[in-house]
């Protein structure tokens, strides 16, 4: 209260204050309002008395408020026997003197009266039996325990024993590979060797594989290949030859072994190896370098039909398209001939070293193609 009286006393001494200010300013400056200046610390001293007056109003309320008691609750006395009240004392039925109530002896009209009878106090027995306790109609209110939940039991894998077995008891026998999966072993160790760089090993293993597995395909053309590489040709060509004879069915045989005879300059054995081994070819090359080996023999004509069959397979191939004007060119059939140089130089995959040579050819056929006419 000292303070909100401070307050109050302080408040009213600024208002003295303010009002004295607005009567000198009123004076010099006439009819002049009040300023800004003013009317912010009117509003400061309004919000200050208001939250002074809410302070004060919020402690006497508090004071003023009843205090609120906690509730004490009196722990129940649990007994195997039955309950009784601490405040209830045991009493004993035998020793306890009994008050008898008096008879009322005025009897009415037609009712007779009843003496009381003289009672001699007795001496108390003492007896052996156990006091009895009354039974009251309070309710025993149970204390309420908290359920603890059990702990889940979690399913736990035994450990499982293994058996001790006796190394020396079992005869450890390396497995017997047959001759197909052993060949198939060296072939896959042979790739990984050549990869390697390592030449000889990877020829070493090819021939053993070749040696369990004389049809097997891969490793032959494989092996072919290490020895025309390193120029051994005579090696190569026994290869493939044996190639030939237990797989006839592989045109790769054929093909490699008559691009051999070509560098060789036997055009006319390639040309028949070759031949023989079209029926099996199912490629554009294959008939390509059979049309190269029948151009360089004597029956070049033959290599028109080939040239066709490789284009029938690569339509698109420049170099396939100069060699049938070639052919045809040399057997005298102009037109085709013309016809076979221009598409040739049409195409966008002619090397650029074979156009002049392309375009000087086309200018002979065409030559005389009008020699022809004038006649």
């Amino acid at each position: 209260m000292n303070i909100v009286n401070e307050m109050v006393s302080d408040l009213n001494s600024r208002k003295k204050i303010e009002t004295d200010l607005k009567k000198e300013r009123s004076k010099s400056n006439g009819s002049r309002g009040i300023s800004w200046q003013a009317s912010s610390t009117i509003i400061l001293l309004i919000g200050i008395s208001t939250l002074s007056y809410a302070i004060w109003f919020y402690n006497t309320q508090s004071q003023e408020s009843p205090l609120i008691r906690v509730a004490q609750f009196s722990k129940p006395n649990l007994s195997n026997d039955n309950f009784e009240p601490p405040h209830a004392p045991i009493k004993n039925p035998m020793t306890e003197k009994k008050e008898i109530a008096p008879l009322d002896t005025t009897a009415k009209k037609g009712t007779s009266t009843i003496k009381p009878e003289k009672t001699t106090a007795k001496a108390p027995i003492k007896s052996a039996t156990k006091p009895v306790i009354k039974p009251t109609n309070r309710k025993i209110e149970k204390p309420i325990t908290p359920k603890i939940a059990k702990p889940i039991k979690t399913a736990t894998k035994k450990p499982v024993k293994i058996a001790k077995t006796d190394p020396n008891k079992f005869n450890k026998q390396p497995i017997q590979l047959t001759d197909t999966q052993s060949a198939k072993k060296y072939y896959a160790n042979a790739l990984v060797k050549l990869n390697e760089g390592d030449v000889i090993t990877a020829k070493s293993l090819l021939q053993k594989t070749l040696s369990l597995k004389i049809t097997h395909v891969a490793a032959r053309k494989t092996l072919a290949g290490i020895y025309i590489n390193e120029k051994e040709l005579s090696a190569a060509e026994t290869t493939l030859q044996m190639g030939i004879e237990k797989v006839p069915e592989a045109s790769i045989f054929y093909h490699w072994l008559g691009r051999i005879y070509m560098e060789q300059g036997d055009f006319e054995k390639a040309s028949t190896l070759l031949l023989s081994g079209s029926k099996h070819a199912k490629a554009g090359d294959y008939f390509a370098l059979l049309a190269l080996a029948q151009q360089n023999t004597p029956g070049f004509k033959s290599a028109i039909e080939s040239y066709r069959k490789a284009l029938n397979f690569q339509p698109k191939e420049s170099k396939w398209w100069l060699g049938l004007g070639i052919v045809l060119e040399k057997s005298q059939n102009w037109k085709e001939a013309e016809s076979a140089y221009e598409t040739a130089l049409q195409s966008e995959n002619l090397p650029f070293n074979l156009h002049s040579q392309t375009s000087s050819r086309l200018t002979f056929v065409k030559n005389q193609i009008a020699l022809l006419d004038k006649k």
